[in-house]
Parts: structure tokens; sequence; C-alpha cells
């Protein structure tokens, strides 16, 4: 007489324990992109079926006072600007609370280090935590920080090291809570810049974003495998002061003027600039020869962003000291056209970030470098789901979905499935006893109700894994048996 034994039945609890709860970790929404900048916020939502498309977007500037060098100074304002910004997304509302935002490249450390060592997980962590200390300003303790490793031609390990001051990432993420807005992920600036003007391919680029005040150089394969992300400490914002001292006029004048260069290709203007952007290029030029030797790779193309990139003569001289072709990233590969983001007359470096971002949330996948999961669960608590509705930003339908959660729905749903079953196999099992035709052999009521039910939740659990492989990408898993396999076994 055939029965389930007590191994049996706790390793097929374990397997529904954790299939249940990876369904409950699993994002049934799609993210929203947010960045937020010294001076402006933009946000983006996309959808994707065959290529991405724009849902809705927004952009507004920011007062000064209220962002400085990547530290929040007024949390409050901040929120109110957020949230102002989100009730007149166009052309529709957000569809959903959960949003991926990135952390002002002034604040984030990046360092690049190459190892000999076996070593992985908290060893690994220990010993980069030891080398970092020596080369950064900040211990390595008062910031959340993740690593990205690779193998390397020799046996050698490349590690991307990553970090963000604690009350920095803590003051943004804070600041999201308070509207409302659940943080789900937090993005790299590299990557959501690669994601959107590149393609998923083989080749190896560099990009050079030449920030307000630094100049970030990373080399990424394909569209989003960081290979290395080197800071070199000078920015555009040093181009505006050289302008506004040789030409004794205000920051503000000067800035205008050194966006001016990019139409009227002013001799006297890059005259000024020209030191700079050799500095700028004679470390860029250093950086590529680093990673083709260290990594025995070489680089394919070398792009060139950022609001300092669009000045006239910056590309043309940072190509001459190169000796190779630097193009403006000016293109999004996975737009059709630019015109969805507002006009023909939108400045795609402005949109370039934050439409990165808004890509991960749209196809659902995470970065391989994400801070926040060193962050506390404590410090990402928000505002009640009841208060969503007052929002202002989400509809009344979006909010109850929320607040309802559609994960809870669907655990209940497959629970309310188990019940119906049961209640079948239990009428099913009397109509058997009164007709003798349909007489059970070698199976006592226990085991035909134990065997039903496995096969029950093994069939809610295949159609739960459908549900959990489209938005974690992974592979869904066949139910062992059905409740028609349990039929006809017992028949």
């Amino acid at each position: 007489m055939e029965g389930f034994s007590i191994i049996d039945v706790k390793n097929k609890s374990r397997v529904w324990i954790e299939k249940i709860q990876k369904l409950l970790n699993t994002n049934f929404d799609r993210a929203f992109g947010l960045d937020i900048a010294d001076g402006s916020i933009e946000i983006a939502e996309l959808s994707k079926m065959f290529r991405f498309s724009i849902e809705n977007h927004g952009r507004a500037e920011l007062p000064e006072g209220i962002i400085k060098d990547g530290y929040v100074l007024d949390e409050k304002v901040l929120a109110d600007q957020i949230k102002l910004l989100l009730q007149n997304v166009k052309p529709r509302l957000v569809s959903t609370n959960k949003v991926f935002i990135s952390l002002p490249q002034s604040q984030v450390f990046t360092h690049h280090l190459v190892m000999n060592t076996m070593l992985t997980g908290a060893g690994l962590r220990l010993m980069v935590q030891k080398e970092i200390t020596k080369v950064l300003p900040i211990s390595p303790t008062r910031m959340y920080w993740d690593l990205k490793t690779k193998t390397i031609a020799g046996g050698g390990l490349s590690i991307v090291f990553i970090g963000i001051q604690k009350n920095v990432a803590e003051s943004y993420v804070r600041v999201c809570n308070t509207v409302g807005l659940d943080v789900v992920g937090i993005g790299l600036e590299p990557l959501s810049i690669a994601r959107l003007i590149l393609t998923p391919t083989n080749s190896i680029t560099a990009i050079i974003n030449i920030g307000t005040h630094t100049t970030d150089v990373s080399v990424v394969k394909g569209n989003n495998d960081l290979n290395m992300t080197i800071t070199i400490p000078i920015g555009g914002s040093e181009m505006t002061k050289v302008i506004a001292q040789g030409l004794n006029v205000d920051d503000k004048v000067a800035e205008s003027k050194k966006i001016a260069v990019g139409s009227n290709n002013s001799e006297e203007i890059f005259f000024l600039i020209e030191p700079i952007v050799k500095n700028i290029a004679a470390e860029v030029k250093r950086i590529i020869a680093y990673f083709e030797k260290t990594f025995g790779e070489n680089i394919d193309a070398i792009l060139v962003v950022g609001g300092a990139s669009i000045t006239g003569g910056v590309k043309e001289k940072i190509s001459e000291m190169l000796g190779k072709p630097v193009i403006p990233a000016t293109h999004f590969n996975n737009f059709e056209d630019l015109d969805v983001l507002g006009g023909k007359n939108i400045v795609p470096t402005l949109y370039t970030s934050v439409v990165g971002l808004a890509m991960l949330g749209a196809s659902n996948e995470f970065e391989n470098i994400n801070i926040l999961k060193q962050i506390p669960s404590l410090q990402l608590s928000g505002m009640k789901k009841s208060d969503l509705l007052k929002s202002g930003y989400l509809s009344k339908t979006t909010a109850i979905r929320i607040m309802l959660n559609s994960r809870l729905m669907l655990v209940i749903s497959s629970l309310l499935c188990v019940g119906s079953f049961l209640t079948f196999g239990y009428l099913w099992m009397s109509y058997n006893n009164m007709n003798p035709s349909y007489q059970i052999k070698e199976y006592k009521t226990v085991n035909i109700t134990a065997k039903a039910l496995s096969g029950s939740m093994n069939s809610i659990l295949a159609s739960l894994n459908n549900n959990i492989a489209s938005s974690s990408n992974s592979t869904s898993t066949k139910a062992s048996s059905t409740p028609q396999s349990v039929l006809k076994k017992v028949k």
C-alpha cells in the first residue's frame, strides 16, 4: 500500500514555501525612472512590447538651495517638487508608485582594482575594503557599497567598486518615501546611459560623460556590462569659471556663453577652455590605454555625453588628442525618434539618464550593481498605502490596486483554488463510495487526499511560475502532476 513518508511531506512543503517566497518577492508592476540632479529632476515611464515606448515624461528645474553638490539641503521642498512634477507628467499619470532612482554622480565613489585572489563573498569584500581605505577620502564603513567582478586575461580579478555615503543615499530614499514612492532600485548613471545609447552586442565602448563637477570614463561591453569606470575630478563648472574670469562676467553669463559655443563656435571662448579640455583628453587617453593593457581587449568606439560635451570644439579636441573618432551620443538606439519626449527641440542629453533608468523598470531587469540592497529595510519605509488615494499623482484605480497589493491577492486566489479542488475531491470520493463500479483500489482515503492536494498545489505553482518567469526572466518548471493525472492514477 503506497503513501507519503514524513520526508516526502517535508521536502514537498519546502519546495512550496520556496516558490511562494519567490512569488512574494516578485515585482508585478513596472517602475518608472526618476533622475534627481542639483538643478533639475526628470521623470520617464516606459513600456515594452518589441521596442521601448514612452508612456509619460516630465522635467522641472529646481530652485537654488534644495540640492548642492549632491547633498539634499531641504528634503521637504524636494519632496514637494517631485510630487508636483508627478502630478504634471505628460501625457498621462504614472501607472505605479515603484521607481528606479539614480544617485548624484558627484557623490558616487568609484574605483577600479585588479587583484590576484581566489576569494569570494565576505572574504573578497573584506580584502577590497582594506584596499579602498587607502585610496578613498571616506571610510567604506560610512558608505553603502557594492562590487562587480570579472576575470581578466592572466587570471587576475577585475573589481569595480561603487559606493556612496550612507547619509546621502538615505536622504534620497527618504524623500521618495515621503511622497509615497516605493524605491525598487538605485541605478548607476554610466549604465543608464549605456543602456539607452548602445545596443546589446559584444562591442566595447568607452563613454566620456562630462558632468558639472567631474568627468566619468566608463568602459561598457554591449549595453549593460560595466567593465570599468574611473572619475576625473574635472567638469563643466571649471570651464564656466575660466570663461567668467577671462571675460570678467558672472557665472550665469559665462554658462550661457559656454553653451552658445556649440552653435557659434566662438574661437575666443574655446581658447579659454582649451587647457581644461586637454587635461580631460589626456586623462581619457591614459584610462583607455590602461584598460586595453589590463583587459587585453581593444576599445571599439568612443562616445561623449554630458552638458559640456555640446560645447563647440570639445569633441574635436578630444578626438584629436586620442587619435580616434569621438562620437556625440545624441541618438537613442532603442527609440524611433525623440518627438515623444516633448518635441523636436528637446535636448537629448537631458533625458539620457532617466530614460535609461526607466528601461530597467519597463523590462523588469534589476541591475547587477544595486546599492539599494545594502540599505537597511528600516530606512525604506514610506507613507501609509491608504494615503496614496490623496497623493494626486496616481489615479484612483492605480492607488486602490497598490493598496490591495497584487501579490497578496494572487496568493489568496491560489488558496481559494486549492480549497475548491479539495471540495471537488471530497464530493467525487463520496460519489465513488456510493457506486460499487468505481471502487478505489490500493489507496486509502488519506493517501488519495494527500496526492490530490499535491497535484493541485503543483498545478497552481506551475501557473504561478509563469508569472514569476515573465518578471524575473527565469525558466518556469512544470508541475510534476495535475488534477487530471491524479484522477487517472486513482482509477
